[in-house]
């Protein structure tokens, strides 16, 4: 049986592979999806909850994304496995209900000068998302202030470095 056993970690095994990136993951580390045979792992869950945030706003307003192909992609990878609510993400992921705790503390300064070059597009976007799309993007960076590191944020797509840089 392949293991994980990182230094200072309870050296979990391995019960799934993110159904995304194909990293194998322990339970502390990817959840499964309890409506789809889906695993995820904790990296791959922001761009999906940001995923699911453009496409249930989009489904309102066809032209959200006009421009931007790095996050109409994103939406394409989910387009299967979205969530509609963050109540469904509630209730599909049990196990990262501590998000939802959250959501309340975290203030996202949707601002356009972020020092980004890609800032002012996707402000012009996050700001444009319905309520309920607001709430799953703010969950998205519940997580990734979480699980992201400075080591790795370089590696992280625009839309992901915006959100961090705007996470207070």
């Amino acid at each position: 049986m392949f293991r994980i056993d990182p230094p200072g970690h309870s050296g979990d095994s391995a019960v799934g592979i993110c159904s995304v990136c194909c990293i194998f993951c322990c339970t502390g580390h990817g959840k499964r999806d309890h409506d789809t045979p889906e695993f995820i792992c904790l990296l791959c869950m922001p761009p999906k909850l940001i995923a699911s945030a453009l496409i249930t706003s989009r489904l309102a307003n066809p032209y959200l994304l006009e421009g931007h192909r790095d996050l109409m992609e994103l939406a394409e990878r989910f387009n299967r496995t979205y969530y509609l609510s963050l109540k469904e993400f509630r209730e599909r992921m049990p196990d990262l209900y501590f998000l939802t705790e959250q959501i309340g503390k975290t203030v996202i300064r949707y601002e356009k000068n972020t020092g980004a070059e890609a800032g002012n597009s996707y402000a012009a976007v996050f700001r444009d998302l319905d309520d309920e799309s607001w709430l799953l993007v703010r969950a998205a960076a519940v997580l990734l202030k979480q699980t992201a590191n400075r080591l790795y944020l370089n590696r992280l797509p625009g839309y992901l470095q915006y959100l961090y840089e705007m996470t207070g």
